[in-house]
Parts: structure tokens; sequence; C-alpha cells
């Protein structure tokens, strides 16, 4: 364990330099400090700064076939955050565990660091593993880019929030890149909430997926159109600015923030809203009503993330998750609270089986041809014990 005060501050200074250099093309800058951080462990091979530091750099790019395993162990043993070896097995839990820590540390700056570090580096490692091919992030000016294989996706970065978010991409919602990276040209995906568009150009830009976009909300709007524009998608990428409802018709758009990226939106009836609240009128539609008037097709794949106002969604779209064609949906989704969990047995009333897939907020739905079990399957028993 480190015992200077100032140590993790020097591994989140290099972490910001890192991404600095990124964005500015100055890539001298950026050989320098990885050489200075070899040198530094050539000296002191178990310095922690130095360990953590180079796994920030590692985090970044991996290559095809080598495993960063070994420096995700050691830089975890030394710094005291890991209590047992991650493998290739353990590897997506470990990055789900480890985020969920770095998220609950805010008030230990120091180990939420090291935490966030060690979290993006499991996470590019997984899907690394899973895609078979390099996985590189990097800032470049206000845009950021992610490649996979010889395919690249490109972000317009416009907020702190969606700035911190591709620092550490694959630890955010590692169990998304993961079920991503298996979709391809014969699906069809409906991205609904999708805000600026993370995902949907995710899917696009790198698995070529066509993708069906529902987002209301102006600003995030905006947005998705220009990440759009900027990757060239819009023959792959269908934009529908609705609210998914029960129902079709016009309701109010709750917010509290115009910040591009920001969520916390909800698609309310009119009259219904609380009188203080920031609010927009938009157009409520049923994703039953809009397959069945032909406007789209039924999806093979839905992502669903719309805080907290799953409940009109999923109403509006009970012949949708009829249709054998859809075979997967994940969902953002507080189901512990005793409201939300009818709407679990909803989607496994119509064939599905249900695990959380990373967050326990974030369930994947898969079609299955066994009988109907009401349930959720968890994530491994050792997760609780993993992080220190």
């Amino acid at each position: 364990m480190r015992t200077a005060p100032s140590a993790l501050r020097e591994t989140q200074r290099i972490a910001d330099l890192v991404t600095h250099f990124e964005a500015t093309g100055n890539d001298d800058r950026l050989a320098f400090m990885t050489a200075r951080v070899s040198d530094v462990l050539a000296r002191e091979p178990g310095n922690v700064d130095a360990l953590l530091s180079r796994l920030y750099l590692d985090s970044r790019r991996r290559q095809r076939g080598h495993s960063l395993l070994d420096r995700i162990n050691e830089a975890g043993r030394a710094s005291g955050r890991l209590r047992a070896v991650v493998d290739p097995r353990s590897c997506h839990w470990a990055t789900v565990a480890t985020k969920r820590a770095a998220a609950e540390a805010r008030a230990e700056p120091n180990r939420g660091i090291d935490l966030w570090i060690l979290s993006q580096a499991l996470g590019i490692e997984c899907l690394g593993t899973i895609a078979a091919a390099d996985v590189s992030v990097r800032f470049r000016g206000r845009d950021v880019d992610i490649a996979i294989g010889d395919r690249t996706a490109r972000w317009h970065v416009s907020s702190t929030g969606e700035r911190f978010h591709f620092q550490y991409p694959f630890a955010i919602e590692p169990g998304m890149w993961r079920w991503l990276v298996g979709l391809g040209p014969d699906d069809l995906l409906l991205d609904v909430g999708a805000n600026i568009g993370t995902y949907t150009i995710a899917a696009a830009a790198l698995r070529s997926v066509p993708v069906i976009a529902v987002e209301p909300f102006e600003p995030n709007l905006r947005a998705l159109r220009r990440n759009i524009a900027l990757n060239g998608l819009d023959d792959r990428v269908t934009v529908l600015p609705f609210a998914a409802a029960a129902e079709d018709g016009d309701g109010l758009l709750t917010f509290d923030s115009l910040t591009p990226g920001a969520a916390s939106q909800h698609f309310v009836a009119e009259g219904t809203a609380a009188q203080d609240a920031s609010a927009a009128t938009v157009q409520g539609a049923s994703i039953d009503r809009l397959i069945a008037s032909g406007t789209i097709p039924t999806p093979t794949h839905v992502k669903i993330d719309v805080d907290g106002g799953e409940d009109g969604v999923l109403h509006g779209m009970t012949g949708a998750l009829s249709n054998p064609r859809l075979r997967q949906v994940r969902l953002e989704i507080r189901w512990w609270r005793p409201e939300k969990r009818p709407l679990v047995s909803l989607i496994c009333r119509h064939g599905f089986r249900a695990e959380v897939d990373d967050d326990y907020k974030n369930l994947m739905f898969t079609r299955t041809a066994g009988p109907v079990v009401d349930d959720i399957a968890m994530p491994p028993d050792y997760l609780q014990s993993l992080v220190a």
C-alpha cells in the first residue's frame, strides 16, 4: 500500500496529461511520458504510481493477443486494491466490481483513481479478448475515437461528464460493449433513450449494425445527429425524435439540465409534471404502433435506458416482445423497487430469461425456448470480496 499522501495525485496528474497529449496530438510528449514511467519501473519495480500509470497507458490501447492481465494483477496487488488474482474467466465481473467500487469511492479519491484505472484496463482486456481484435480509445481535440479492429467510431465531446465517460469507457458499462461486439449487419438495434448516441454510433460504426435511435430531448438530439454526421452514418442510423410511450400522443419531457449527454429526463402526461419542473412538450409514440404502421421493422435487439420511464416503453411494446424476431433486450431498471419488479415479470412472460449484465440495474433479457422463469440470474458471489 502507498503511504505518501501525494502519491495518488501523481497518478491522477499523469492520467490527465495522457488525455491532454492525446487531445492535442502531442505524440512526442506522450512517448516521453511512457518512457519516463518505464524508467521509474526499471529503478523501482514495485512503485505503485508507476505501475498504475503504466496500466493507464496500457488501457488506451490493447493489441490483439497481448493480454494485460499480468500487469493488472501486478498493479492490483501492489496497490492493495485487488484481493484475488483475476483470470480470463473472472475478467468481466472483475471489471464490474472495480467500477462499482470506484463509483462508490467519491470520498476516497486515492482509492477511486486506482479502481477506475484497474476497471478500464480490465474492460479493454475483456473487450479485446471477445472481439479478437486490437481495441483503442484516444482523444482528438474535442472528439474521441474508439477503434475495434479496422473500424473506428468518433464522438464529439462537449461536457465534462462526457469526457469522463470516454476516459474510462470500457469500465462504465462493460456488459454493453460485450453485447455490442456480438452484433452484426444482419441485426437491427432499437436504441430507446439514445442520448448523444454513445452506443448507437458504436453499433453502427464498429459493427455495421443498422440502428433506430429513439431520443426526444432536443440537446441530445442535436448531439446525436452531429455524431451520426461525424461518422457518415445517415444511411445506417434512423433517428426518431419521439419519447417511447405506452400510447401515441403528446406529453411533457421534464429535465434537470440542458447539457448534451445529461440524463434524468422523464416523459409524463401533460398536466402531471411538477409545477416547478423544467419541461418541454414532445411527441410520445408506442413502439408497437411504429412497427404496425411500417415506420420501423421489428428489431432483433433493444436497448432501453430511459431513467425511470420503463413502464410506458414496455407497455407500448408487448407486441414486439411477443415476436420471436426480437432476441434480446438490455434494460436499465431498478428492479429491486416493488413498483418495478412487475416489469421484469412482463418481459419474462414473453419468453425471456433475465440476468444482471454488469451493474445491478442493467438487466439482459434473452429469449429462451425453455420454460418461463420469472427470476433474475445474479452475479457470482466472489464480487463482494474481490476489491479492497
